[in-house]
């Protein structure tokens, strides 16, 4: 239930934190039409998801079918973005690091392993904390699990935003809301079949695809997420958390 959780609260915090706060750090103008498509991609994600829960369980069939969805959906992006090579482009504007490859490989070693240890004891303060309260798993881990997973990766993407790379900004925010809703949620259930709450099904699936469709005008009126629609997300996610902790205290 706490991976699930984080699973789809992580999802959400993606578009509603993380893209949002990218986006007021500096406007997301996104100049590789290869990434268009995954705006798309993650709604008929969440739409799938939410089709595979109607019954408001998940089987490991429903797992299975999530997981081959997102490697059909990976294979394409990556297919389109290698023809068109625009996006290492853009990474390729930037200054080289100025360290070797020993020093690049110890800093992904340290930090994976800073990564790992934080994830692990906020895994366990979120257990306790359920224990505590008496609060279902899952909603606290939407609550609290989601919007860390979010957090850590808000640096990355509001630099490459005040750097005018605003398409790995909007990259990262919208793949890893589909990896969390195709990848993490889809192995979650092909581990361990999962029946789930009601308000998954009619408030947080609803709100994950608010959002999804929500960025598309956004993005196709002009290619440029804003600063104010980066605060209309950050509004809409605030108030998913208001509505959240109303439901579960009420």
């Amino acid at each position: 239930e706490l991976a699930a959780g984080a699973a789809l609260g992580g999802a959400i915090a993606q578009l509603g934190l993380l893209l949002a706060l990218a986006a007021l750090a500096a406007p997301l103008r996104v100049h590789v039409p290869a990434l268009a498509g995954l705006n798309p991609a993650l709604i008929g994600a969440v739409v799938l998801a939410w089709l595979l829960g109607l019954d408001h369980a998940y089987s490991r069939l429903d797992g299975g079918i999530m997981l081959l969805a997102f490697v059909a959906v990976a294979a394409l992006l990556a297919r389109g973005i290698w023809r068109q090579r625009s996006l290492a482009q853009s990474f390729s504007d930037a200054p080289a690091p100025g360290f070797g490859t020993s020093r690049s490989l110890l800093r992904l070693l340290v930090g994976g392993i800073l990564v790992g240890l934080g994830a692990w004891r906020v895994l366990v303060g979120t257990s306790s904390l359920a224990a505590t309260i008496l609060l279902n798993p899952m909603i606290l881990s939407l609550l609290v699990l989601g919007p860390v997973s979010a957090v850590a990766g808000a640096p990355t993407a509001i630099l490459a935003a005040r750097r005018g790379h605003g398409e790995i900004a909007l990259a990262q925010a919208l793949f890893a809301a589909l990896a969390a809703t195709l990848l993490l949620f889809g192995g979650v259930v092909l581990a361990h079949a999962l029946a789930i709450p009601a308000s998954i099904w009619r408030f947080e699936l609803p709100i994950l695809l608010t959002l999804a469709v929500a960025i598309y005008p956004m993005m196709r009126s002009d290619g440029e997420l804003s600063r104010r629609e980066g605060a209309v997300l950050l509004l809409a996610w605030l108030g998913f958390l208001a509505i959240e902790l109303w439901l579960s205290f009420a």
